[in-house]
C-alpha cells in the first residue's frame, strides 16, 4: 500500500484556509472593539429645546452601541431647554408626546432636526468622525464655549 499524497495537501489547504479565517475573525472583532469603546467619552452637547406653553413628557438623551451616556425621562410645561451631552456616533433622541408646540435639537449654532406636530420622535445621528473643535462645512460660526465641553 502506498502513501496517499492528497490528505497531506487537503490537511495543509484545510489548515490554511482554517487559519485565513480565524485571522479575519480576530480583525473583525478587534475593529468592532476600536469602533465602539467601552466608556466613550462625550465629545460635546446637543441642546433639546421645546416651546409652546403645553404639558409635556418623554425621554431625551443619547442611544448608542455602549449605552453608556443614556437617556433620561423629562416632564413638565414647555418651554424646556434640555442640554445632552454626545460622543461619537451616538443617536441624540427626542420623544416628546405634547398637545402643541416645536421640539428641535440644536448642534452649535444649528439645528439638525425639528418638529412641528404633536407626539414627535426625533433623532439625530451624530457623524463617528465629529471634531468639537472644527465645525461641519456650511454650519453657522459660533463662540467656541457654546459647543464644547
Amino acid at each position: 500500500m502506498g502513501r496517499r499524497t492528497g490528505t497531506t495537501f487537503e490537511t495543509k489547504l484545510f489548515t490554511a484556509i482554517t487559519l485565513i479565517v480565524g485571522i479575519v475573525v480576530v480583525g473583525v472583532v478587534a475593529y468592532d472593539i476600536y469602533l465602539h469603546p467601552p466608556e466613550p467619552k462625550p465629545v460635546a452637547t446637543a441642546t433639546i429645546k421645546v416651546s409652546g406653553t403645553s404639558h409635556i413628557q418623554g425621554d431625551v438623551g443619547t442611544v448608542s452601541t455602549t449605552a453608556a451616556l443614556g437617556t433620561f425621562a423629562i416632564e413638565g410645561r414647555a418651554p424646556i431647554t434640555v442640554e445632552v451631552p454626545f460622543g461619537r456616533a451616538d443617536h441624540i433622541v427626542a420623544n416628546i408626546e405634547r398637545e402643541s408646540g416645536v421640539v428641535e435639537i440644536r448642534v452649535a449654532c444649528k439645528t439638525v432636526a425639528k418638529q412641528e406636530d404633536s407626539g414627535a420622535v426625533l433623532m439625530w445621528k451624530v457623524p463617528r468622525g465629529w471634531d468639537p473643535y472644527v465645525l461641519p462645512k456650511g454650519w453657522p460660526k459660533c463662540p467656541r464655549e457654546r459647543y464644547v465641553l
